[in-house]
């Protein structure tokens, strides 16, 4: 693949070929736990006045990225110093299965306003595609339906047989940090199987919101506040 020329017009304006793309480091003070080493993506358009346009939009939607991050890297140090709780209320447990109910579901809609890749093999076993692919390869629609077939299942064998993993329990702990949860709780709290039985449960009733979407049914994704949950307190 040839590399990104830089462009004149716009700092973070860059070709490939004859597409242009945006392309933006990682500040320094974020660097470290940004997921990406750059934001670099098409701009989808060969036109370098349509690309000028769109390379200033996207650095303005991209710094709002940084700034985003920046904060969430901050409220989680400052949640990193609290103290921890000890328990958690049924209340509070209802509360962060609403969240992680609504997270998941809220991914979905993002991935089907997204689209899925769509294709046909020929004769050969080669694939056509249908649509435009992105920068970034999609799922197909079927692999879409496969993965939450077997996170589904996956789910339910652990939730019946009251069963948690890494998975889990690393699940548990990010989503106590989430800024609408908000919560620290004590190492060998009695309550960290409960919060990784929520979440699971909370997985099992979205597989099959996500399967009723599969078959074109209309399921509303729930709103769910950013700010921290009031009902979610430490005791």
């Amino acid at each position: 693949m040839s590399k990104l020329e830089k462009m004149p017009g716009h700092t973070r304006l860059y070709r490939r070929n004859a597409v242009y793309y945006h392309r933006a480091a990682i500040p320094t003070d974020i660097a470290d736990s940004y997921p990406k080493t750059a934001e670099t993506f098409s701009l989808r358009t060969k036109d370098y006045g349509e690309a000028l346009q769109r390379v200033r939009v996207a650095a303005v939607e991209v710094d709002q990225r940084f700034a985003a991050h920046r904060a969430e890297v901050k409220r989680k140090a400052e949640w990193q110093a609290r103290t921890h709780a000890s328990e958690l209320s049924p209340r509070q447990l209802k509360d962060i299965e609403a969240v992680y109910y609504a997270h998941m579901l809220d991914e979905d809609e993002e991935t089907r306003l997204e689209g899925f890749d769509d294709f046909t093999e020929d004769g050969d076993g080669e694939r056509i595609w249908h649509n435009e692919r992105p920068d970034t390869p999609r799922k197909t629609f079927e692999e879409a339906q496969d993965d939450n077939l077997l996170f589904d299942a996956a789910a339910r064998y652990a939730f019946a047989r009251g069963k948690t993993d890494g998975f889990w329990d690393d699940e548990a702990e990010e989503v106590l940090s989430w800024s609408n949860v908000d919560v620290k709780l004590q190492p060998g709290s009695a309550s960290w199987p409960k919060v990784v039985r929520t979440l699971q449960s909370a997985t099992i009733k979205a597989a099959k919101s996500k399967s009723l979407r599969d078959e074109g049914e209309v399921v509303e994704t729930p709103h769910i506040s950013t700010q921290r949950l009031e009902t979610v307190d430490c005791h």
